[in-house]
């Protein structure tokens, strides 16, 4: 499980990386990623820097995290930073495998210092990946 604020950028590009590396490696993880607050639609900067690498999120819709979806995740990942500053992180459970990436928001970033937060994550992913085989 893949969680950030609103589930409109950072978490959609984990969980299709991580879809998309796990399925080339041969391992069988089901990802969702969801957001702690609602929100309407991906933003568009996630889009476009997902086209650069080959892969289409433009038909995702941001998803409000549940309490099923914590209760069935074996792992969750906590990819923003704001969610620890904001408190939004005390609903997860003490007992779960969580980890933090603390990654800063692209959606207030330029074009090129949102792709490095694109690639950081692509490298958590990968690195993830490793972790779990």
């Amino acid at each position: 499980l893949f969680l950030c604020v609103h589930n409109t950028f950072r978490s959609q590009m984990a969980e299709a990386y991580f879809d998309k590396f796990a399925k080339e490696k041969g391992i069988k993880w089901q990802t969702i990623s969801a957001g702690f607050l609602e929100a309407e639609k991906i933003n568009e900067k996630a889009i476009i820097l997902m086209k650069e690498e080959g892969i289409d999120i433009s038909d995702k819709k941001p998803k409000l995290m549940t309490e099923k979806m914590i209760k069935s995740a074996d792992k969750i990942v906590v990819v923003c930073q704001e969610c620890e500053e904001q408190g939004l992180c005390l609903v997860l459970p003490k007992d779960k495998d969580i980890e933090y990436w603390r990654l800063p928001n692209p959606a207030e970033m330029e074009i090129e210092e949102a792709r490095e937060i694109r690639n950081k994550i692509k490298e958590n992913v990968l690195a993830l990946i490793e972790e779990l085989k």
